[in-house]
């Protein structure tokens, strides 16, 4: 199988939304594939957001498309380093390697 695109979902004046865009883009540029963004999708996201444990749907979240049309949940969130500040560079490695993985 391989990945039709990843999907950025968000609501609209998400705080890391400009970091959450930039990582996704260049991953999808680096790897040939389509790039989305959702903004308040929820009908897309009552389908396939990871949820916390009330039932309630923590943003931003991204997934991989695959050619089937299979939507897989990657990441929620912002990955946070040893310092509490918000690691780009490990949630671009979690991205690419659902992406690696699922091809």
């Amino acid at each position: 199988m391989t990945v039709k695109r990843i999907i950025l979902a968000l609501a609209e004046g998400a705080p890391l939304r400009r970091q959450m865009e930039r990582m996704c883009k260049k991953v999808a540029e680096e790897l040939g594939i389509s790039f989305d963004v959702l903004v308040d999708d929820w009908d897309f996201l009552y389908k396939h957001a990871e949820r916390d444990e009330l039932g309630g749907i923590d943003l931003p979240q991204v997934f991989i498309e695959l050619e089937t049309g299979e939507i897989k949940h990657v990441l929620t969130r912002l990955p946070l380093d040893e310092n509490g500040k918000v690691d780009i560079k490990t949630a671009e490695k979690i991205l690419v390697n659902a992406i690696k993985e699922s091809q």
